[in-house]
């Protein structure tokens, strides 16, 4: 089927967007006290952003049959969680361009981004306080399963023997369980805790197959689409599966380039075009796009289980765009 963008995948829940955006904003901090956080988390919140992880909470909600306005709360929740990982992440890799625009760090510093990223943190400690049990297990599971794959991709940062075991370790964590979150607690704005399992391995499939798509786009993207330089991640020394998989599978000589660029040793120039056409003669550009879509698969599956309607379809069409996009 043709590719439909996420504006078009999302219209069953485009009503309830503004509704979440609105109790996202309202994390901008107003006491006087914090009054040097305002402008830094202004410029991370108070934007048009793809909303990709609010939309799979409303659509999962909807999937499970309660109307998503039920889940309004719960997305912009997710959504607060998701823009904070990403300030520390900032912080961490030293990064200056987020999606098109400069990040906390890069505007005002290293300590303001921590401490915008903390106070986003209790913001939604705060409104999840006096949810159901079930709801604020989901979300301490989420933040622990973030924490442990932030952790564990700077504990192994700088190793190029990295296999793909950990890689799939790390992303699982950083990445696939803040989606897989969202879906779990879609479920359970929606009370369909019986089914709160299935949602749960759909959205790691989900997540695990959006972050392969990633890491190959960083080597082969538009950066104009893409919003960031390209090689982020071999300049940062960070080992991604079509990395691990092409240095694997690689003549010695171009294992040698790849190790010799990597975090741009020396100060040495990447070049790009070279580590495209390793990755692409290994068959590791193949190789990583299969797998993906092996993950996508796989998550259609578990939609197998849920009554036909236009939330499940537009979660079967997020399947399709995590592997195909091209941002």
């Amino acid at each position: 089927m043709p590719l439909r963008d996420l504006k078009s995948i999302f219209e069953p829940v485009a009503k309830q967007l503004p509704l979440v955006r609105r109790k996202v904003v309202e994390a901008i901090p107003s006491n006087r006290r914090l009054a040097r956080l305002k402008p830094p988390a202004k410029h991370l919140l108070d934007k048009d952003g793809k909303y990709m992880r609010p939309s799979i909470v409303l659509l999962c909600c909807g999937l499970c049959g309660e109307s998503p306005e039920q889940a309004v709360e719960y997305a912009a929740v997710m959504e607060i969680l998701h823009i904070g990982s990403l300030v520390f992440d900032d912080v961490l890799d030293d990064s200056k361009i987020r999606r098109g625009r400069k990040t906390i760090n890069s505007l005002w510093d290293d300590k303001t981004a921590f401490l915008t990223g903390t106070h986003l943190l209790l913001e939604l400690a705060n409104r999840m306080a006096f949810e159901s049990r079930a709801v604020r297990e989901v979300l301490l599971e989420t933040m622990n399963s973030m924490f442990r794959g932030e952790v564990l991709q700077f504990q192994t940062r700088e190793d190029f023997d990295l296999g793909e075991d950990t890689y799939m370790e790390i992303i699982a964590g950083k990445s696939a369980s803040a989606i897989s979150g969202c879906c779990r607690v879609g479920a359970l704005a929606a009370g369909d805790n019986a089914r709160e399992g299935l949602l749960r391995d759909f959205g790691m499939d989900l997540g695990n197959a959006f972050q392969i798509r990633d890491d190959v786009l960083d080597l082969f993207a538009d950066p104009s689409k893409l919003g960031k330089e390209l090689g982020s991640d071999l300049r940062d020394a960070r080992m991604t599966l079509p990395l691990i998989h092409s240095a694997t599978m690689s003549t010695k000589s171009d294992r040698r380039y790849l190790k010799s660029v990597f975090g741009v040793n020396g100060g040495r120039k990447v070049d790009l075009k070279r580590v495209g056409e390793i990755v692409e003669n290994t068959g590791s550009h193949l190789f990583c796009m299969e797998k993906a879509h092996e993950l996508a698969r796989s998550a259609l599956s578990k939609l197998d289980k849920f009554e036909n309607s236009r939330y499940k379809t537009a979660l079967e069409e997020l399947c399709q765009f995590v592997v195909e996009r091209e941002y």
